[in-house]
């Protein structure tokens, strides 16, 4: 059996249908966790564990989340249709692992005043919509379909 040299754009597209699958695997995830913290028929403790157990898995698609915009372009470039240089390339990957650094230091960090004005930041990153009263119409549905459009689309 012989190794062949694995080609750099088969490995992008691996990386970003993984990416992928782990945005909306434990997303769903998050979402069935959160129908049980929910329910009255439960107790506070069990309640309060499966909230634990959402909280403990948000961090994997919140991650995903902000990686697939870069990996996608990197792909769109690698087949000559990203509008991107390679300057502006390389300096969205540095913004988005700065992204990615602090929404690891709002999930990981101690609670506190910095951890708070950082979950903001954090935020107001991840939903632009929201920093932004009457954009994309006064209902707030409509804000809310428009921001995930532009979040995630695009």
């Amino acid at each position: 059996m012989t190794l062949l040299p694995a080609d750099p754009h088969r490995i992008l597209v691996w990386l970003h249908v993984i990416l992928a699958i782990y945005w909306l695997g434990p997303d769903w995830g998050v979402y069935v966790t959160s129908g049980y913290v929910v329910r009255p028929d439960l107790p506070v403790a069990e309640r309060r564990r499966f909230l634990q157990a959402a909280l403990a898995i948000d961090i994997v698609p919140r991650s995903c989340l902000i990686l697939m915009l870069p990996f996608g372009l990197l792909l769109a470039g690698d087949i000559g249709l990203s509008p991107l240089p390679r300057v502006a390339l390389a300096l969205l990957w540095a913004a988005f692992a700065a992204w990615l650094l602090l929404s690891w230091r709002v999930h990981f960090g101690a609670r506190g005043a910095l951890t708070e004005r950082l979950r903001s930041i954090d935020w107001n990153i991840r939903n632009p919509g929201t920093s932004m009263p009457s954009w994309g119409g006064e209902a707030p549905c409509v804000r809310h379909a428009a921001t995930k459009t532009l979040t995630y689309y695009i």
